[in-house]
């Protein structure tokens, strides 16, 4: 049975948050406990030396660093069977201005992909300023359509849709859930700290799984779960990418989902090309 909930993710390869000048590394050596990392301040809001102690504080903090800032932000779910063939992919980025102006860019692709932008294989741009939404919808750019639209309900086609809803699995998802949900299903261990101009993140590792709330609801027998992430003293959970197996609609699967976010205060969004060709 297709999946009519939205699954998301972006094909984004989730390196680390390297830096240039002015970025010092500091490698954490988890087996004893009072050389992880050193001091408990400085730490980002639900976080010390052993992990996540606080994951609701954490989202909290992570939506709240982003209130008001601009972004870029890349999310990829993928879903493959033990074959290695494709179930489904989502690729969404999103570029999102100060003043909430966005650009995203949305691709699906798979048999069991999602059928937002309709039967995949399927590929769309949507710009809005919040007073006017635009689409380019096409595979080809040579024969894409182009229109102006309302946001469905008030809400499907907005900023906070694609930032909140698409980018992180759909109907009642959003950032500060799946964060929420994902590391309050694991213990993770401090790895790594990074000071990147004045910036410190902090690398995490999942060491053991105590719940499923990460995965969809039609996932069961969920296992084999795998987890990076980084997150800034902000509370920013600047990236993550973690996969599992799990059985969907009787067969077995492996999940990989990642997100990332870039350009934090720094994005900015112009004006689409085919702008003019969409309202017209």
């Amino acid at each position: 049975m297709r999946l009519a909930a939205l699954c998301v993710v972006l094909g984004v390869v989730l390196a680390g948050c390297g830096g240039g000048g002015g970025t010092t590394v500091t490698p954490v050596e988890v087996s004893d406990p009072e050389r992880t990392v050193g001091a408990t301040e400085g730490f980002p809001p639900g976080v010390s030396a052993n992990g996540v102690f606080g994951p609701g504080v954490l989202a909290g903090a992570h939506m709240e660093h982003l209130r008001s800032q601009s972004f870029t932000l890349a999310s990829n779910r993928t879903t493959v069977f033990k074959n290695g063939s494709l179930r489904s992919q989502l690729n969404i980025t999103v570029t999102l201005a100060q003043d909430r102006t966005y650009r995203a860019r949305v691709t699906t692709v798979g048999p069991e992909a999602p059928l937002l932008l309709g039967e995949p294989p399927a590929a769309a741009e949507f710009w809005s300023n919040r007073f006017t939404y635009v689409r380019a919808f096409g595979l080809d750019r040579e024969n894409r359509t182009y229109n102006e639209f309302v946001p469905q309900g008030g809400h499907v086609g907005t900023w906070q849709y694609w930032t909140r809803t698409a980018a992180f699995g759909g109907g009642t998802g959003n950032a500060g859930k799946t964060i929420e949900d994902l590391f309050g299903s694991v213990s993770v261990t401090v790895v790594e700290r990074e000071t990147v101009n004045g910036t410190t993140r902090y690398r995490l590792r999942a060491t053991e799984r105590s719940g499923t709330a990460f995965a969809p609801e039609e996932a069961t027998a969920v296992g084999n779960l795998t987890l990076v992430a980084v997150v800034e003293n902000t509370g920013l959970v600047r990236s993550a990418r973690y996969r599992y197996d799990a059985t969907v609609d009787g067969q077995r699967v492996t999940v990989k989902r990642a997100f990332r976010y870039a350009g934090v205060g720094t994005t900015e969004v112009t004006r689409p090309a085919w702008y003019d060709r969409a309202t017209s």
